[in-house]
């Protein structure tokens, strides 16, 4: 908690905690605040966000400067409430504000939650998804395109808008992915989707490179180290850095891995298991980050899973995931949730397994073709304008399914 205690306290806060701040549990006492211009040391919208929030009620101007650009959530909602913002490249400002009048809000589906779901149709032989009603914030979204850089078949329509936040549908189909080395200043856009990325390069031919990974030292735990242990215990070769992790993919064989008390550890080797089957021992958290998964049975059988966890509710206990012999369905469709609503798939046979090769892109690499469905896609240089998806119209499984579409900006 220091990175948040610290530059509260610069402005007047009285916090006490553990290790003078550093740990929770924290005791927050009410004091009159005084404006800030800080510089965070690491990319971080959580600290940024915490700070424009203390800044409404605090004297003076309150600044915040990012190294690189974060999750811009926060300064979207305080432009739909009317809140005092100013953003000047790297540097965004507020004020004390006085009172203002309420407004309705629907809050988009967390992409970080549909990662898991279009990650594990791209490595499954067979599989399709559509993830319906999913925020499409462009700051949010740079894991669409590592994983397009990667040769994955992915679709996007961005439909409609609540607050100033992109909300739409993305589609995902089985894919034959490469390796690839990963532009540093998209972190910060995936920053939560990086164990799940790792999941896919553990499935693709060649080798993915991550670097900037400092700040997932420090989140609900080591999730470098998490990363690395796990997959090394699925037989795929992994160096670990500092701040940065190179996985030389190929497939994985079973076997068994721990969450490390970490929701997102916990489903994303779910994920890398589902082609092969494994085991996620002990307590995974896995109903932290997406309530109830241990029992969206239909959801897992789409992708041709079964699962078990055994031991307390919530996510305790031992988990397994093991491949399904599923028959076809009448017109090839995906199986659907009970209760109906969810999106149809288009079916099909298992795609072919992967030839030898696939050399990186990046540093060294080929540099890969233009972009569109089911080929490679270049990596940006500057993340800003967010990944490319496919013009508006009516999503996948509704009418116009099938007709010629254009590109067009998300």
């Amino acid at each position: 908690m220091g990175r948040v205690v610290a530059p509260l306290r610069a402005m007047g806060a009285r916090v006490d905690g553990r290790e003078e701040g550093e740990r929770a549990p924290l005791a927050v006492r009410g004091a009159p605040l005084r404006g800030l211009r800080y510089t965070l040391p690491v990319p971080s919208a959580q600290v940024k966000s915490a700070l424009l929030l203390a800044g409404l009620f605090a004297e003076g101007v309150t600044e915040v400067e990012e190294p690189t650009p974060t999750r811009d959530h926060t300064e979207r909602l305080f432009r739909h409430f009317g809140l005092p913002l100013e953003v000047e490249g790297r540097r965004v400002r507020t004020w004390r504000t006085g009172p203002f009048p309420a407004k309705d809000l629907v809050v988009p589906g967390d992409f970080s939650s549909a990662a898991f779901f279009l990650v594990a149709a791209l490595v499954t032989p067979g599989s399709e998804v559509v993830v319906e009603g999913v925020g499409l914030n462009p700051t949010r979204t740079g894991l669409l395109t590592v994983l397009k850089a990667m040769g994955a078949d992915l679709e996007w329509r961005v439909l409609e808008g609540e607050a100033g936040e992109p909300v739409g549908w993305v589609r995902a189909r089985h894919s034959l992915l490469k390796g690839v080395a990963v532009d540093p200043g998209l972190i910060p856009l995936m920053v939560d989707e990086v164990p799940v990325l790792a999941a896919a390069a553990a499935w693709a031919e060649g080798e993915t490179y991550i670097p900037g990974l400092s700040e997932l030292r420090v989140k609900e735990s080591d999730r470098v180290r998490a990363i690395a242990e796990n997959l090394r215990a699925l037989g795929v070769e992994v160096e670990e850095g500092p701040d940065w992790l190179r996985i030389r993919g190929g497939g994985v064989r079973p076997g068994r891995v721990r969450p490390f008390h970490d929701h997102r550890i916990a489903m994303a080797f779910a994920v890398v298991g589902l082609p092969v089957g494994l085991v996620v021992e002990g307590p995974g958290g896995d109903g932290d980050l997406h309530p109830g998964y241990a029992r969206h049975r239909d959801h897992r059988r789409a992708f041709g899973l079964r699962q078990e966890l055994r031991g307390q509710a919530g996510g305790g206990g031992l988990g397994r995931a093991l491949p399904l012999q599923r028959p076809p369905l009448p017109g090839g469709r995906l199986p659907r949730p009970e209760g109906g609503g969810g999106p149809r798939g288009r079916g099909g046979a298992p795609r072919p397994p992967r030839g030898p090769g696939g050399a990186p892109f990046g540093p060294g690499g080929g540099q890969p073709g233009p972009g569109g469905r089911g080929g490679p896609h270049p990596l940006p240089a500057h993340p800003r304008g967010g990944p490319r998806g496919l013009g508006g119209g009516p999503p996948p499984g509704g009418p116009g399914l099938g007709q010629p579409q254009a590109q067009g900006g998300a």
